[in-house]
């Protein structure tokens, strides 16, 4: 893991908002790569406040998170909640 995310992660709560702006965007090697290295990582807790953005990716990707893969990270995250 890169070590920005393992510094990042120790600020669990802090990161919240900034992934959810990111989901906000068309930057989809960004979405996944948010959700590889911190969704995945963070307490159940604060996974819990993402999971509506994540059931949208997972259910109703746009084409551009389907190529990029983004609905189906987003769905395993959801499969460990």
């Amino acid at each position: 893991m890169p070590e920005i995310a393992e510094l990042l992660l120790t600020f669990p709560s802090e990161i919240i908002l900034p992934i959810k702006s990111v989901f906000a965007t068309n930057d989809n090697v960004w979405k996944y790569w948010c959700l590889e290295y911190l969704v995945k990582q963070l307490p159940l807790e604060e996974r819990e406040q993402l999971k509506a953005d994540l059931i949208r990716v997972a259910e109703q990707p746009s084409e551009d998170e389907k190529l990029e893969e983004v609905d189906a990270m987003a769905s395993e995250i959801l499969q460990t909640m």
